[in-house]
């Protein structure tokens, strides 16, 4: 019983001991969190979206969220600088379907496609 007892505190202690090498690793470098995924791309993207009517859009820029209201069916926009890139496009009208993309180097990153009365179709990692 008693070396039960020492092998789990010993455990507790090397559990411990990872948990706050790792909060003081990702303190001092940044968060693995979306962010980092992110990143790990490059923070050059391209937005796409295509849809059966015009849209309404919300997407991130390196300045923070910006929205366009009755966008062209067929739209898109550069970005760069971008933490986590995302994309969200809802119809304006009653039935059809919608998609939107992320691109990054010419390549498809995240895509998304929403059918029905005023989808929403939302690209994010």
């Amino acid at each position: 019983m008693k070396e039960q007892l020492q092998s789990g505190g010993i455990l507790a202690a090397v559990m411990l001991l990872t948990i706050l090498g790792a909060w003081t690793y990702f303190s001092r470098t940044g968060s693995p969190g979306l962010t980092g995924v992110a990143n790990a791309v490059s923070g050059e993207y391209r937005y796409e979206v295509t849809a059966s009517c015009p849209v309404d859009l919300t997407y991130t820029t390196a300045s923070g969220t910006e929205q366009v209201s009755r966008a062209s069916s067929s739209w898109s926009q550069a970005v760069s600088g971008v933490g986590v890139p995302q994309v969200m496009a809802q119809l304006t009208c009653a039935g059809g379907s919608v998609t939107a993309r992320i691109l990054n180097g010419g390549r498809v990153y995240k895509e998304a496609t929403s059918r029905g009365n005023y989808a929403i179709a939302h690209a994010h990692p």
